[in-house]
Formats: structure tokens, sequence, C-alpha cells
């Protein structure tokens, strides 16, 4: 028979708790639970990674575009030069984009005025052409020249100048440096004397236009020596170069 005892036992066991269960809470569903608040976390970190890279990838092209902008600013300010190689052949140039012929025609123009001179012009070819140098240059050509203008007006003397060879260099700033082979034929009374070879160097520079100036290039440097000196010249420099 089932005493007393016996139903006690069999009592208990029919109340304990399935397997699992502690105090109310289902233990089963923990693993469940980890598994998924693992996910959320790895889904929350994969976005945060996300957002960083894309965040960078928008900075990044921010700056890059506003380094674009910049520099087409730069490009916008950059100051345009009148150029007139004649009375009326005006145009916009910036420094970089010079036409070779302009600088040309301005070198060419240079050396007429140098070398075509007499006693009615001298004083006009000059003038002419000291407007186009800078100022230390133009006070020392005057001064250099105004020995050569008044035997030039006293002998009646006249030369004509042929540029024979003239080769042109620029650094792409705005600079150019002209060299040119000449000969000079001399008249006293138009009555051929002779010639001589010259070679005229000349640097000239890009710069904005001013009043009473027609050019546009301005002469930094100018010098003019005969031929077999500039060639005994351009020796020793070359040796000096290989030493």
């Amino acid at each position: 028979m089932v005493g007393a005892m016996e139903k006690g036992i069999e009592a208990a066991r029919l109340s304990s708790p399935p397997a699992g269960v502690y105090q109310g809470v289902d233990l089963r569903l923990l693993p469940k639970f980890i598994c998924y608040r693992a996910a959320m976390l790895r889904e929350k970190m994969m976005l945060q990674y996300a957002l960083i890279c894309v965040i960078t990838l928008a900075i990044g092209q921010f700056i890059g575009s506003r380094y674009e902008v910049s520099g087409l600013h730069k490009l916008l300010r950059e100051k345009e030069y009148i150029l007139a190689p004649g009375v009326q052949d005006f145009i916009p140039a910036a420094p970089q984009t010079v036409p070779d012929r302009h600088v040309v025609a301005a070198a060419m123009d240079y050396l007429a005025q140098i070398g075509n001179v007499n006693p009615v012009n001298i004083d006009d070819q000059y003038e002419r052409l000291t407007e186009s140098m800078t100022p230390a240059l133009r006070a020392q050509f005057l001064a250099e020249a105004r020995a050569w203008k008044a035997k030039v007006k006293a002998d009646s003397l006249s030369e004509v100048m042929t540029v024979l060879d003239k080769t042109i260099e620029s650094d792409g700033k705005g600079n150019y440096r002209c060299t040119a082979t000449a000969r000079t034929d001399s008249y006293v009374n138009n009555e051929h004397i002779g010639y001589r070879d010259e070679v005229v160097e000349m640097t000239m520079a890009l710069v904005p236009p001013e009043d009473g100036k027609r050019w546009y290039l301005q002469i930094t440097t100018l010098s003019r020596t005969n031929r077999n000196a500039f060639q005994i010249k351009s020796q020793l420099s070359k040796g000096g170069q290989h030493e």
C-alpha cells in the first residue's frame, strides 16, 4: 500500500519544475538569446564600419572638390596681358599661351630699332626701343648710346641691319631669350663703306601693358657684340662647363 510518506514524495516529484527552468526562468532560451544579441552587435559594428567608410569617402570627395575649385579660382585670377604686335592687332593672352609669332614679331621689331639708324631717325628709334626696357637698362642704354648718336649725326652715318639667323628660347614662365646673327652695312652720305657681322643677345619678359607702351615684351638685358668675339666667348663658356 502507498502510505502517507510515499504520497508526499510522489507529490514532490510531480510539482518539481521541468528541466532547464530555474525560478520561473526558462534557461533553454538563453543560447538563442545570446546568438541574437551577438548577431545584433555584429550588425551594428558592420553598420558603423560602413558609415565610417561612407563618411571618409564623402570627406575625401569634398576635399578633392574644394582643391579643384581652388585651382580653378587660381586660374581665373591669373592675369591676362594685352598683346600688341601691331597697331590694330590686340588680343588677350595668358603668359603660358603667347603665340610664337608675336614673340618673333616683337624681337624683330626691337632688332630693327637697334640696327636700322640714320641721322634723322636715330633719336626716334632709340626712344621707341627704350620705352620697352626696364628702367635700369634704359638708363644704361641711353648713357652708352649718347656718344654713338653724336657720331651718327656728325658723320651722316647710316646703318642697316639684316638678320641672318635667330633663335628664341622660352622658359615657359613668360621669359624669352633671343640670339640673333646679323650683318650690319654702314653708309656715309649714301656711300657703302663696309659691313660687320654681329650677334645681338636679348632677354625679354612678359609684363602687363602700360600707358605709352606698344609692346607687351619688356627687354631686360641687351648686348651687341662682334660675331668672332661672340664665338670666342661661347667656346670659353663651353670649355668652362666641360671642366
